[in-house]
Parts: structure tokens; C-alpha cells; sequence
């Protein structure tokens, strides 16, 4: 017979068996026991907290004739009835490949025929993988079901779900489980399979499961396969391809006293063994939040879950780090995964981080800081006075610049014409005016125009334009004159020539 993974074999098929969502349980059974079954619910949750679980379990309850503490009895006709492979009453549809509209049109339509035994009940699984128009199918029937239907919507994406199908469901958010509760539940199962285990190693597998009551049995069942019955804390490590405890303290020990050599070597001595960086980080990380919880915490062996020994030379650890430098290398190897994302040389990354943590820069650049300002409190204290350091002056534009900005940005905002008349023009600054002195009247007349564009909304006149650009670079007078300039040398011939002998000239 094929093995059957701890998963799928430890399955809960009562409400008792479940673990970490008693407040989802009691509602539940409370339902049953009181017979105020609703006809819709939404169970949403991250994967492996028991939302399928339930379903079915709640899908029998319902329909057992006898239920015990509101579960499903398993020996009742109907329960017996359920358990055959050819009965309807519990309908099960994975949305994620069956997600068409032709799909929920089939539901609609066998969902008027009576049920064998108390209820038809629709468990429909990562239901937000649905379609638009497959949700606008479903609404009217979940909305106005017949009485001996239930709908069981579950999902891991609940904002996916659109709000007219959750308004009309009952909704329950299930939790993460406890790594207490995993703990628990991870130890009875090898009591009953008689696998040895060290305490410890269970501790690690509820951690690496991270909720997940799923994922914990997972990885057990490799943890099995690998130990061969005997499952020690190293043996799991391996399995995690995480990074041993003593790598991890000689790592932090390194970066304590500044040894970048024997930082270096290390990180090349654990690529070498094929360990990843990004896993190193995390591990890193989780090392040093477990010192300063060592260092903070009375009852830090219950916090965190770690070996005797290795719970001993953290906390000894603890004496040579502070807690600032320790939420500095935190804050530090946090900040890699958003590197890691974006580049493929996660080892340099890496690298990097660790000698900067090493030579302890930032805490140099503080160090520096505080012994400037202790100086400067000493001299104060002994009747030295500090002067303030003397403010300079506002630096202001040359008045071309100043001109020439504004040409720029009336070209900037589609302002061409304008831009060309505000060329060769002459400008003058006084302490309170920037005067432009433009020759040309026609341009004189473009630049001071204050009149609006026909058949335009809400449109600036050129003056308005020129004066909002120039208020948000001075706060003086703007002046735009005409002044004509004549050239002398051109126009007293000109001039003779008109008027001849009758024009005298000095």
C-alpha cells in the first residue's frame, strides 16, 4: 500500500481535532447544537490553517442525525451514507481549475434538487479564482438559496472576492496556529507513528512551519524520511538547509569583534558547502533577535525555542552586544531582501553588509559625534563661548539668469512666440525692481498684452504668465518698458539727407 503523508492521514475529521481556531469551532458547533445554520460562508485564511477541514467537517455535522458535542457522529445512516463515494449531498469545486461561468450555471441548476439527506452543501475552494461573470452567476442562488442548500466559499485572496458576494456570507478568519499548539500537535503524532525525536527538533519543525499546520506535517514527513526514525535537531537543520547554531554564533562573534578576515572566510567556507545567502540572512537575523531577547527577557526560554546549550552561549553572547548594535545588524540584513530581488549577486550583497557591520560604521560616525559634542559641553562649562557660525547671505540670481529662466519656461509651457519676443531684450536690477527695456514695440506689446486667447477656458494673458513665472523666482517689481534706442551713426545721415541745409546739428 502507498504511504500516506502525515498530512493527509492526520487530517481532522471532528470539530475537536482541530487545533488553533477555537473561535471558528465554538461558532460553528454553537450553530449546530442551536440549529441556526446559515445558508452562506466565507472561510478565508493563509494555507494549511484547516479551512477545507471544517468545511467538510461542518458539511457532515449537518447532516448527521445524531451529532456529538457538534460533530459528525460517523456511525448515523447519513454519516455512513457520506463516506460512499457516490453520494451528492457534499459537492466539492476547486475554483482554480474550474473557474468559467459554465461551471457555476451547473450549480444553479442541480442546486433545486432535494438532497438525500438533511443538506446539499457546496464547498467551492480558492473561490477568488473565479471569474467576474462566474461570480455574477453565483450571486442571485447565494443570495436566495433554496432552504436545504449551503455554500461554503473558501480562500486564501478574500479582497479578491467581490463585496456583493461577501455582504451575503457569513465570514471567518482563520488564524495562524501557535508554534505551542504545532509543538503539541507535531509530538503526539510520532508518539502515536513511535518515531524518537529530540524535543528540540520538534520545536524547530513549528518553526519552520510558520503557521501552518500543513506545512508542519510536510516537513516532519521529510524529517522522517531523512532520520530514519530518529529525529535529532542537526538532522533537521539539514533538512532546512538552514545554518547550525555554533556556524551562526562564530558568524556573530566575528562581526562583534570586527574580524573581517574570519568573516570573509566563513562566508566562503558556507558557499562552498552550498548554503544560500538569502537563508544565512534569515538565520542571522533570527540568531541576534534571539540574543536580545535573551538579554531583555525574564522569561526569554519560553519565547524563544532553542537548545540548552545553545540557549547558554547566546546568552553570553548577550553580554557583548548591546541592544542598539543588535537592532542596527537587524535593521542591516533586513534591508538585503529588497536587494536580493532586484540583483543576482546576492553573495556580494551579502558581503558587503556583513564587513560594514564588522568595521561597525555607523556606530563610529556616532561615537565621533558624541565625543564632538562632549567637547564642546567641557569648553562651555569652563566659561568658553561658542559663536554661532555666521549666516550667509541669501545668494541671489544675476538678473540675465533671472531673464533667462523665464525665456526657458515660457518655452517649457508651449509658449513659443512669447519666448521669442522676450529675447534681446535689456534688464536692469534695483534693490526693490528687475525693469526689462525692450526695443521693439510690436514685442513690447506681445510681452504686456493683457488681453485672454479667444475660445479658451480659464486661459492667462502673456503679462499674467510672464508675472507668474517671475514670482516664483523674485520677490521684486516686475517692469516691462519700450524704450527706442537710435543709432547715430545710421540715422543723422538719414536725416540730413530728408531735410537737408534746413537741418542745423550740433
Amino acid at each position: 500500500m502507498a504511504y500516506t503523508s502525515l498530512y493527509r492521514k492526520y487530517r481532522p475529521n471532528t470539530f475537536s481535532k482541530v487545533i488553533g481556531q477555537d473561535h471558528v469551532v465554538k461558532t460553528l458547533v454553537n450553530q449546530i447544537t442551536s440549529n441556526t445554520v446559515g445558508h452562506a460562508y466565507v472561510f478565508t485564511g493563509t494555507r494549511g490553517t484547516g479551512k477545507t477541514s471544517v468545511a467538510k467537517i461542518f458539511a457532515k455535522a449537518v447532516n448527521c442525525l445524531e451529532p456529538v458535542n457538534g460533530s459528525p457522529c460517523g456511525k448515523c445512516k447519513n454519516c455512513l451514507d457520506l463516506a460512499l463515494d457516490g453520494n451528492f449531498d457534499i459537492i466539492e469545486l476547486d475554483a482554480a481549475s474550474n473557474n468559467g461561468v459554465d461551471q457555476i450555471r451547473d450549480i444553479v441548476d442541480q442546486v433545486n434538487y432535494n438532497p438525500i439527506g438533511k443538506y446539499k452543501v457546496y464547498i467551492i475552494d480558492e473561490v477568488h479564482m473565479l471569474t467576474k461573470s462566474a461570480f455574477n452567476a453565483l450571486l442571485k442562488t447565494l443570495e436566495e438559496p433554496p432552504k436545504h442548500a449551503i455554500f461554503i466559499l473558501a480562500t486564501t485572496e478574500v479582497n479578491m472576492v467581490p463585496a456583493t458576494i461577501l455582504s451575503r456570507c457569513l465570514r471567518f478568519d482563520f488564524r495562524l496556529v501557535s508554534t505551542k499548539l504545532l509543538v503539541e500537535h507535531v509530538s503526539k503524532i510520532f508518539d502515536e507513528e513511535t518515531i524518537k525525536y529530540e524535543p528540540a527538533a520538534v520545536e524547530l519543525i513549528a518553526q519552520a512551519g510558520k503557521g501552518s499546520v500543513r506545512d508542519t506535517l510536510s516537513i516532519a514527513d521529510m524529517c522522517i524520511s531523512y532520520c530514519m526514525g530518529d529525529i535529532t535537531y542537526n538532522g533537521v537543520l539539514e533538512v532546512l538547509g538552514a545554518n547550525d547554531p555554533e556556524t551562526i554564533e562564530r558568524f556573530i562573534v566575528n562581526i562583534i569583534n570586527g574580524d573581517l578576515e574570519g568573516s570573509l572566510n566563513l562566508i566562503d567556507e558556507l558557499c562552498a558547502k552550498g548554503k544560500s545567502v538569502t537563508v544565512l540572512t534569515q538565520d542571522l537575523a533570527e540568531a541576534i533577535k534571539n540574543i536580545i531577547y535573551i538579554k531583555l527577557c525574564k522569561d526569554a526560554k519560553n519565547l524563544v525555542t532553542l537548545p540548552t546549550d545553545v540557549y547558554t552561549k547566546y546568552k553570553e553572547l548577550g553580554k557583548s552586544l548591546t541592544v542598539q548594535r543588535g537592532l542596527q545588524m537587524i535593521e542591516k540584513l533586513n534591508s538585503l531582501y529588497a536587494q536580493y530581488r532586484i540583483s543576482t549577486q546576492h553573495r556580494i550583497i551579502f558581503e558587503s553588509a556583513i564587513l560594514s557591520l564588522a568595521s561597525n560604521e555607523a556606530q563610529n560616525e556616532v561615537d565621533l559625534l558624541k565625543r564632538k559634542v562632549a567637547t564642546l559641553e567641557k569648553a562651555v562649562a569652563g566659561g568658553v563661548q561658542v559663536k554661532a557660525a555666521p549666516q550667509q547671505a541669501k545668494v541671489q540670481a544675476p538678473r540675465v539668469e533671472v531673464w533667462s529662466t523665464i525665456v526657458k519656461e515660457l518655452e517649457r509651457r508651449g509658449y513659443g512666440f512669447l519666448a521669442l519676443a522676450a529675447t534681446d531684450v535689456e534688464v536692469e536690477e534695483t534693490d526693490s525692481s528687475f525693469t526689462v527695456k525692450v526695443a521693439d514695440k510690436s514685442k513690447y506689446e506681445m510681452l504686456t498684452s493683457t488681453t485672454k486667447p479667444v475660445g479658451t477656458i480659464n486661459s492667462k494673458s502673456n503679462r499674467e504668465v510672464i508675472n507668474e513665472i517671475f514670482s516664483g523666482i523674485s520677490n521684486k517689481k516686475l517692469d516691462i518698458v519700450c524704450e527706442v534706442k537710435v543709432n547715430k551713426d545710421t540715422a543723422l545721415p538719414y536725416v540730413k539727407e530728408m531735410f537737408g541745409n534746413r537741418l542745423n546739428t550740433k
